[in-house]
Parts: structure tokens; sequence; C-alpha cells
């Protein structure tokens, strides 16, 4: 059985610095530098750990100089290790920002992967009345983001304070950890998730968390026959299986 490897992950950006006639100016009169990834957090579903790296955890690091290129290394082959990963507006942020700051490093794409995005998975399927992370975790009941200062921590970050570096990297850790909460209370309503049992070649299996307890319940039509429907009893999902059952007495062309 092939393992299939879950990466749930978030960053921590820096601003764009740039010239501009007014704070409403929609385009910049020009970019001084831009945005970079000033840390990161990860852990792999199904261990305890949450790693964060952050460009003062590099050997080239020097206080008040952005350098990311060591950060984005680590970045690519976390992706290219990894069948499926989750991040909460990772489509519209996490997941661009990495590939942008991968080509202007030079870098190659990384090894396919399939991406879930919470925040997306929430607004389809259901109307939160926001659909923040921290939002997300109040409503539901999950926990919330650790609170800082706001845009002062990011000053001080960006001028090479030991203290601010680490209490963003403590807020980024937590950002995963919720989110990772969040994504196995979105998971059963997951209609489109990536089938586990098909990435580790498993029979009969849930192809949401790969359990293989399951109970049927009733079954799924199709236009030319009907399938079985499970309920997972681990995480209490829906499916149905890969047998189709034909009515005999129907002529198919």
């Amino acid at each position: 059985m092939n393992e299939v490897n879950i990466l749930i992950w978030d960053i921590e950006t820096s601003p764009m610095i740039s010239y501009n006639w007014s704070a409403y100016q929609s385009d910049a009169l020009e970019v001084i530098e831009e945005p970079q990834i000033l840390c990161f957090a990860y852990k792999w579903y199904g261990t305890k750990n949450v790693r964060v790296l952050g460009q003062d955890d590099m050997p080239d690091y020097k206080p008040g100089v952005l350098n990311d290129f060591e950060l984005v290394k680590v970045i690519h082959e976390l992706f290219s290790k990894a069948d499926i990963v989750v991040a909460h507006n990772g489509n519209a942020f996490d997941q661009k920002i990495a590939h942008s700051r991968m080509m202007v490093h030079g870098m190659n794409p990384p090894e396919p992967y399939q991406q879930i995005d919470t925040k997306l998975v929430a607004k389809r399927i259901g109307r939160f009345s926001k659909n923040k992370l921290d939002s997300l975790g109040e409503q539901l009941g999950l926990g919330r983001k650790m609170e800082h200062e706001g845009w002062g921590l990011w000053k001080k970050v960006l001028s090479g304070d030991k203290k601010a570096w680490a209490t963003m990297k403590a807020y980024n850790k937590q950002d995963v950890l919720l989110e990772e909460k969040l994504y196995l209370r979105l998971r059963p309503w997951i209609n489109n998730h990536p089938s586990l049992s098909v990435m580790s070649d498993m029979p009969e299996v849930c192809p949401k968390c790969g359990s293989s307890e399951m109970r049927q319940g009733g079954f799924f039509a199709t236009k030319t026959g009907k399938r079985k429907r499970y309920q997972c009893l681990s995480c209490s999902g829906w499916c149905h299986g890969k047998a189709i059952y034909r009515n005999p007495e129907l002529k198919y062309v």
C-alpha cells in the first residue's frame, strides 16, 4: 500500500514596498521590493509535530535584509513530496506566492500535487458569516488564531528583532494547528476530495480518509445501474463503491 502524503501548511509574508502618489492609488509607480516569504509552518497529516522555518533560521540571514531563497527551496522540496497540499485561501494566496517566488529564484515546477483550499470548501458547502480561518475556527468551536500586536510585529521582524521572530513563528504554528482541525471538520463534506483509495491503490475504503471501517447505506443510482453507498465510520463522509449493479431486464447499447 502506498502512503498518501498530505501537507498542511501556512506562510507569513513581508509587505510590498513601492512608490505611490497616494494611499488609494491602485497601481504603484514603482515597486521597490516584492513580497517575500518571511516564514512558513507545516505538518504532515498523521504526525504530531509542526515545524516552523523562518529567514532568520537560514545560515546567510542578516537582520534587516530579506532573502527567501533558502525557504522557497525547502517549500519546493515539500511540494514535490506531497500528494495533497492543504491551506486556507491557498489557491489565491499561499500557493501563488510560493509559485511566484520559485519562478523568481529560477526554480522549475515542483512535482505535481493536488490542493485543497479550506476557504473555498467552506464557501461552497455552507454559508458562514465569515470565511476567514479565525472566524471559521470560532464558529465551529475549533479554536482561534493567536493574538498579536498587528503591523507592529511585522515591523519588528523586518528590523531583525529576535523576540518578534519568535512571536511570528508561534502565530504561524497556531495557524497550521487550526487549519488541520478545520480540514478534518470539513473533510466529510468534500465531495470532490482527492481519492485516497485511488492514490494509495487500496480496495473499497473511504476515499476521503482511507479508513476501511464503513457501513453500507443504500445505493447510489447511475444512468446504467447502481452502486453500493457507504458511510465511513471514521470521518463520517459518504462515498459509493466501484462495482456497478445493472438491471438485467434493461438492454444497453
